[in-house]
């Protein structure tokens, strides 16, 4: 499920992508498949796919694979990855796991120049933050801000990561005075990744 696009499966070329640019939603967006994917824009995109200068404000709900901006991506191609940038989430995003600010898990993944200011909340305690809830192999996260509030089901933290595994971040923030930044290769800093 998505406000803007349930499914997107990109082109098949790496030289063409689909782009999603200057979207909003202000609807609910709820799934309650047990194996769902729900964005506030996109649910689900696989290869070649960019989401840029989008916004969402309306709640978004799931089993998991939740976002505020994309719920999830599956993407193996190396190459050439997605993009999510200058994307904006101010709505609450509830989720079992793979809960996330502006994306729930999404591979291969150039992410950059996002702001979270919805609060994140899953049922369990496992990959849930306020930018990704599981941030994968060779998906980056640069110039990121999150404000929300982040709860699980037995902790108030990962502010930004539930988990890191291979990803990169940098110049990623938790508040509006970036008074807290981070720099991480698979470390753990100052408690606002969940594990890496």
């Amino acid at each position: 499920a998505g406000g803007i696009a349930g499914r997107i499966d990109g082109a098949d070329s790496g030289n063409l992508f689909c782009i999603v640019e200057s979207c909003r939603n202000d609807n609910t967006v709820t799934s309650t498949a047990s194996s769902s994917y729900a964005g506030g824009i996109v649910g689900y995109a696989n290869t070649y796919v960019k989401i840029k200068k989008s916004a969402n404000s309306g709640d978004v709900t799931a089993k998991k694979y939740t976002g505020g901006i994309l719920g999830y991506s599956p993407s193996t191609v190396s190459a050439k990855h997605n993009v999510i940038s200058n994307c904006a989430n101010s709505a609450v995003v509830t989720g079992t796991t793979y809960v996330g600010g502006i994306f729930g898990s999404s591979t291969y993944t150039d992410v950059s120049y996002n702001n979270n200011g919805g609060n994140v909340h899953g049922t369990t305690s496992a990959y849930v933050g306020g930018i990704a809830g599981l941030n994968p192999e060779s998906t980056t996260l640069l110039c990121n801000i999150s404000t929300g509030t982040v709860v699980s089901s037995t902790v108030v933290e990962n502010a930004l990561v539930g988990t890191s595994s291979t990803g990169t971040i940098t110049e990623t923030y938790y508040d509006n005075q970036r008074t807290k930044p981070i720099s991480a290769n698979g470390q753990n800093t100052l408690n606002l990744i969940g594990s890496a």
